[in-house]
């Protein structure tokens, strides 16, 4: 099996040309992307894609057309409930992001997958280390299968077997089901089974200084391709 990697949110880039246009400083939406993500999920010997910009500028996981809503394609309001501009980009400011970064990151993943249709693609991203209306504690591991929809229950399994010897928490669908995940519904859409997963950010960095800890993002990486190697061989 053919095993590509997405990591749509990690990226910190936000252009020249919008900088003065946000109404907070450019590291405070660190805490808002899947930050450090790729210094674990991109694994050498997989295919993988990865976000030019941040999703400050474009998200990626997020319908193409979904331009209206606070948190679509183009982010109005951060997860604090802030506007993010001063002034909302315009219709053809808009367009002109989505042809330059969304449409060729979608149109790669097709490229990627071919004609083939036993692909399984993973979707790489992080999520805070506590539920935002209660302060409870999130797993550390969250596979966001769509209620068990995007993939098959094997590759779940083997995922969630695997995290849990080396320690960690695992819960399938919880925080996120990943049912607004479009990059895993795109993924669907061609014939090929994916799979949104989510590392709590409080495993491998101080979510308040953002500091990556080395030990732990190694260990993360070992893991993943052990998963990935054995992903491989299922259905």
């Amino acid at each position: 099996m053919k095993i590509i990697i997405s990591i749509p949110h990690s990226s910190k880039i936000i252009l020249d040309k919008f900088k003065n246009n946000y109404l907070k400083p450019l590291t405070y939406y660190y805490k808002h992307i899947d930050y450090g993500v790729d210094t674990f999920c991109k694994l050498e010997g997989f295919d993988f894609i990865e976000a030019e910009v941040s999703r400050f500028v474009v998200d990626l996981n997020r319908e193409r057309n979904d331009i209206g809503s606070n948190h679509g394609v183009i982010i109005l309001k951060d997860w604090d409930n802030n506007l993010v501009f001063k002034k909302k980009p315009s219709t053809s400011e808009i367009e002109t992001m989505l042809k330059k970064y969304y449409d060729p990151y979608y149109l790669k993943i097709k490229k990627l997958i071919g004609t083939q249709k036993d692909v399984f693609l993973l979707d790489c991203h992080s999520m805070d280390s506590h539920n935002h209306d209660d302060g409870t504690r999130r797993p550390d591991i969250c596979l966001a299968t769509n209620n068990g929809k995007s993939c098959s229950g094997e590759i779940v399994k083997v995922f969630k077997e695997e995290f849990e010897k080396a320690g960690f928490h695992v819960e399938i669908d919880n925080p996120y089901s990943g049912s607004r995940a479009n990059i895993v519904k795109y993924a669907n859409r061609l014939g090929v089974g994916a799979m949104e997963l989510e590392f709590n950010k409080a495993i491998y960095m101080d979510e308040m200084s953002f500091k990556i800890d080395e030990i732990a993002t190694k260990k993360l990486k070992k893991i993943l391709v052990n998963i990935l190697d054995k992903t491989k061989i299922k259905k």
